[in-house]
């Protein structure tokens, strides 16, 4: 054992962190959802309030199938596919909880689906097959409806001042505006991250650094800080 430290005590220098920054999650404000769902047709109104209200990750949601969802037990599966090829990540499958509401959006969708759609998937193509572009139709909308930010640039160089491209737009802020939201209503850390299909609980431990409790502002505003920025400001 002891030279076995020896040795990595000469790969190592006790300045040695990991060369990179932890990016804040981003999560969608009610404001910009109201915006975004307001521009979205029907269809696509209930495929995007199907990712903000279930938290699944985009190839999920591409594979999930009618035969997922239990209208009596009001949850929906995620499950593997072999005739897909499909398995979740860490090989789990598990069961996330829906309200009511995503529910009754969904049985009105299904009356209304399309008919060639063999797999029974809830999002198919026109061919009814999965769907790959749930993002770039994400970014179109977002563009037609004037959300766009207009400043950013992507990774091709495209930048959102001229079309679909914005940056703010991507599928998986709703899986970190769905976690966070959960913790903020109470939810445990335990059944987020079943939810979520984390293997590791600090992967799900992560969004309480953005949890906000209702009253927090309201505890900071009345703090002897505050009352000190507030003479002296008011002073100014």
């Amino acid at each position: 054992m002891a030279q076995i430290t020896r040795y990595y005590q000469h790969l190592l220098r006790r300045r040695d962190k990991p060369n990179y920054v932890e990016n804040v999650r981003d999560i969608y404000s009610a404001e910009e959802l109201q915006s975004l769902l307001e521009a979205c047709n029907p269809a696509e109104r209930v495929r995007y309030f199907f990712f903000l209200l279930t938290g699944e990750r985009d190839k999920e949601v591409r594979y999930t199938t009618w035969d997922d969802v239990d209208f009596s037990r009001k949850c929906v599966r995620v499950t593997a596919k072999k005739q897909l090829d499909f398995k979740p990540k860490d090989k789990e499958e598990r069961e996330i909880p829906i309200p009511a509401a995503l529910l009754s959006a969904l049985k009105e969708y299904k009356a209304e689906g399309s008919k060639n759609n063999p797999y029974g998937l809830l999002f198919p193509t026109s061919q009814g097959q999965p769907d790959k572009k749930f993002e770039n139709k994400l970014k179109r909308i977002a563009c037609r409806a004037g959300l766009n930010c207009e400043r950013c640039i992507s990774k091709y160089g495209n930048r959102c001042s001229m079309g679909p491209y914005c940056g703010k737009w991507f599928l998986h802020k709703f899986r970190h505006t769905f976690a966070t939201n959960c913790l903020e209503a109470g939810i445990s850390v335990r059944s987020l991250q079943e939810w979520l299909g984390h293997s590791d609980l600090s992967s799900t431990m992560i969004y309480l650094k953005y949890v906000r409790r209702d009253d927090l502002y309201d505890i900071i505003d009345r703090s002897a800080m505050a009352d000190v920025a507030t003479s002296i400001l008011s002073c100014a």
